[in-house]
């Protein structure tokens, strides 16, 4: 019946009514969002003999709180991708939930406060202390500090520099144990290889070593870090931010700072979720059935990939 009316009340919307998932606030969206679209429909239904249909301040509601949970839609929309998304994207809609938030507890609408009380409880709950993802941020070279000093304003009207300065910190000392590594490294290496490689004046190159000693006491950031001279540069203006891919940029352009080239190699590939690697599971899931649950691990391997490189190019 009530599809009936739809059609006969010319209602421009073809998606069908749905219900919502308790643990998922996209999925409520989505509910709210179609009701609002079937607004006219329901009134229309007390003719037929309906007596419970929401009323004028319940449809207000619902429209306030779809607007609400748009956010946390687009954010889950944005991050649930399974080829783009990488950590620098995580901490600017992290800290747009957090101002969201922080502005719905002091709505005028009732239920609107209670939502969002228990939306501050979850977040302090999972995002109380923000550490590798701000890192994150600052490995992109369109954000670096500015993005954090920017947020943090809001966020920590009054302890704007005392977060700040803890970030930096925790960047910087994360630098420095990479550095320490690599330096072990590279010793260990040398006093391995140093009995096979030929002098350097059999291979000619005093001109060159003497070049290279040159231009390190020519330059005048040999006392700072990576991380310091990547900072003092200017960021990236924010053109084609959608086309912006921070992992070529700093295969292309990191081997100006090598130790926070390595940093941004590991930091940069942690995943923002669980999307990708459920997805895998269930693509294995459809390619090992109950007909074919014999399949060395190596055929299954080229199977998911194989299928996976296919459906990228197309």
């Amino acid at each position: 019946m009530f599809v009936r009316m739809a059609r006969q009340m010319e209602v421009g919307c073809s998606r069908k009514l749905i219900l919502d998932c308790r643990t998922r606030w996209n999925s409520t969206y989505l509910m709210l969002q179609t009701a609002v679209e079937y607004r006219t429909v329901f009134p229309a239904l007390k003719t037929r003999g309906y007596k419970d249909v929401p009323s004028e301040q319940d449809w207000n509601l619902v429209v306030e709180i779809a607007e609400k949970l748009q956010l946390f839609f687009k954010a889950t929309e944005l991050l649930s991708g399974m080829k783009y998304p990488t950590a620098n994207l995580l901490f600017p809609k992290i800290c747009q939930i957090k101002l969201a938030i922080s502005k719905w507890l002091q709505s005028d609408i009732s239920e609107v406060v209670e939502m969002a009380k228990k939306m501050e409880e979850k977040f302090e709950k999972y995002w109380g202390v923000i550490g590798t993802v701000v890192v994150a941020t600052i490995l992109d070279p369109r954000y670096k500090l500015k993005l954090i000093e920017f947020y943090f304003k809001q966020v920590y009207p009054r302890r704007v520099a005392l977060e700040v300065d803890r970030v930096k910190k925790f960047a910087y000392d994360l630098v420095k144990e990479y550095s320490s590594c690599a330096i072990s490294h590279a010793f260990e290496n040398s006093s391995s290889i140093e009995s096979t490689r030929p002098s350097d004046n059999d291979l000619g190159d005093d001109d060159m070593d003497a070049y290279d000693a040159f231009v390190s006491g020519s330059s005048k950031d040999t006392d700072k870090s990576d991380l310091e001279r990547y900072l003092d540069e200017t960021v990236l203006p924010r053109v084609n931010d959608k086309e912006f891919d921070v992992l070529y940029w700093w295969k292309t352009s990191g081997m100006k700072y090598p130790t926070l080239y390595k940093v941004a190699r590991d930091i940069l590939a942690i995943p923002v979720s669980t999307v990708a690697s459920e997805s895998a599971f269930s693509t294995g899931g459809r390619i090992v059935s109950p007909h074919r649950n014999r399949l060395h691990s190596n055929t299954l391997e080229a199977l998911m990939c194989g299928q996976d490189w296919l459906w990228s190019e197309l």
